[in-house]
């Protein structure tokens, strides 16, 4: 889980860097205004936004104004924002609510919502006392696309509830360079694997022209470089599922079926890495970037390349003198789905009625407390502050206000509707994360695997996981 949060957290990372001339964190004040509130029953919201971070004084004021609101006095309770740096955040609520002090309300990632789900308040319930009790509240579907309440109602008891919703959405799309195209007479971005390579081919230069011995002075689209590099992706994109069912309810994995190596090979020789030469080539071009610190990208020797939101605001930040956009990752070929891994976070609300030693009463004036919050973090105020952040909204309702008005976040929040989250799977969770070895062993210059060699190995250890879990679990 680690790997794969440290891994897709990228953009959350930027958006909670400490800056450079704040006053030592003792001195910053938490303005929440919880010392005046004792009387009333303390809600704690554990986030990411520690002391002296960018958004802190932005998210006090907001919990400050949840405590001074009518509802919050109605229920008699009062929510303490509770910081965390982000290296520490994960371990620190994993550990508190393995240790039964969980707090009220906590962000995480939609992959691991399914471990904590039996401890989680069912928010479609809560949103369904609201309609029975006449009381203002949210509709989870008009806010959500449905593969981002699928992602999390499909873990549920009942197949259908949902017991986190979405804090924030990652997309991974596929960013290009207009000048670039423009210079190589391409006028239309591509629709399919196919189209892509060919388009990776004509934006591709050597340093002396028509001579490959002579290296990479700019390469088109290399499929594996950035967010591109995680198998599970390039599977999808050929409409392939790596895990199905037995008839005692096993996963059974499908790390190594023909048509997936077959699809793969058609990836892993793209046309800057079609043969031993090209590899060669593409190794030096990334080590030669790397030892100089420079994103291909930014430098206009990249001219496409997969990655999430975060590089957008990395983009801007760097105020790069080129034209750019954005397309959605294109498919194996027309009769495959377009699709992208997402690794989302949650907002997810602990069921204080699991919470030992709390009375009934209280555990019903909590859970009230805390999905009201809930409620008031995706109103209007709230969403623009996750916004200004570097976010992507998961709510859509906002998207007129805070997100149609730029393109490139158009493009963005269109793919959204394509995004999936990694199959949740009990006897192996870090799956993604647990082949990643083999998958990078695949044709690595000068010594790598073959993808069905790679992808052999992929199956025995996920097969020996699965076996080893059930030795100890059972069914």
């Amino acid at each position: 889980m680690k790997k794969i949060l440290k891994r897709s957290l990228t953009i959350l990372v930027s958006s909670l860097m400490l800056t450079s001339c704040t006053p030592p964190l003792w001195f910053i004040k938490d303005d929440t205004g919880s010392n005046n509130y004792k009387d009333r029953q303390q809600l704690v919201f554990t986030h990411l936004w520690q002391r002296g971070s960018t958004n802190y004084t932005e998210i006090n004021n907001l919990i400050k104004k949840f405590n001074e609101s009518d509802i919050a006095k109605e229920l008699n309770v009062y929510v303490k924002g509770d910081g965390i740096n982000f290296w520490d955040y994960w371990t620190k609520v994993d550990l508190s609510i393995s240790g039964g002090n969980a707090p009220d309300i906590f962000i995480h990632a939609v992959s691991s919502t399914p471990t904590r789900i039996n401890q989680l308040l069912n928010l479609t319930a809560m949103h369904d006392d609201d309609v029975a009790n006449g009381r203002d509240t949210l509709d989870e579907n008009e806010m959500f696309f449905p593969s981002q309440i699928n992602d999390i109602s499909r873990y549920a008891p009942d197949g259908k509830s949902m017991h986190a919703w979405p804090f924030s959405s990652t997309v991974r799309v596929i960013y290009y360079n207009k000048d670039l195209f423009k210079e190589a007479g391409i006028t239309e971005t591509p629709k399919t694997w196919a189209e892509l390579d060919a388009v990776s081919e004509k934006l591709t230069k050597y340093n002396t022209p028509g001579d490959v011995n002579s290296g990479y002075a700019q390469v088109g689209f290399d499929p594996f470089t950035s967010e591109g590099q995680y198998i599970h992706q390039w599977g999808w994109l050929a409409n392939h599922s790596f895990f199905t069912e037995d008839s005692n309810g096993r996963p059974v994995p499908h790390f190594n079926d023909s048509t997936l190596i077959e699809n793969l090979n058609k990836v892993y020789s793209s046309y800057v890495r079609r043969d031993d030469k090209a590899r060669e080539n593409l190794q030096k071009f990334m080590s030669k970037e790397a030892a100089n610190s420079k994103n291909p990208f930014l430098t206009q020797k990249l001219a496409m390349v997969i990655s999430n939101e975060g590089l957008y605001t990395t983009l801007k930040e760097a105020n790069v003198d080129f034209e750019y956009g954005v397309f959605e990752i294109p498919p194996m070929d027309e009769s495959c789905n377009y699709v992208n891994w997402s690794s989302s976070y949650s907002i997810e609300l602990f069921d204080n009625s699991k919470r030992s030693n709390t009375s009934d009463k209280v555990a019903e004036q909590r859970n009230r407390g805390t999905w009201e919050f809930l409620k008031y973090m995706y109103q209007e105020e709230f969403q623009e502050m996750i916004a200004n952040a570097g976010f992507m909204l998961s709510n859509r309702t906002f998207y007129d206000k805070f997100i149609y008005n730029d393109p490139i976040k158009t493009d963005l929040a269109n793919a959204i509707a394509n995004t999936r989250e990694a199959e949740f799977i009990k006897a192996v969770p870090n799956w993604t994360s647990d082949i990643q070895t083999y998958v990078n062993s695949i044709y690595s210059y000068p010594n790598g695997k073959s993808v069905e060699e790679a992808m052999n190995n992929a199956q025995k250890l996920i097969i020996s996981k699965i076996d080893q879990y059930y030795s100890v679990n059972g069914k």
